[in-house]
């Protein structure tokens, strides 16, 4: 994943001002990478966000697939 992490926040500054940390995933012919970023130190809110979005995903991937689950 690209190494300026300068100028992923800036990016991340323009599509959501008020951001405080954000999951940035990619998909790439080697497979599927992501990179945690956050505004501040807090480790609490980042294991917050990380456990909203691997719940979501689970949910996501259910609908997808069908599953009755």
């Amino acid at each position: 994943m690209n190494n300026n992490d300068e100028l992923i926040s800036k990016c991340l500054d323009t599509l959501e001002p008020k951001w405080l940390s954000a999951v940035v995933a990619v998909i790439t012919d080697d497979g599927v990478e992501f990179e945690l970023f956050s505004k501040t130190a807090n480790v609490h809110e980042q294991v917050v966000l990380l456990s909203t979005v691997s719940a979501g995903s689970v949910v996501e991937l259910d609908k997808l697939l069908g599953s009755d689950n």
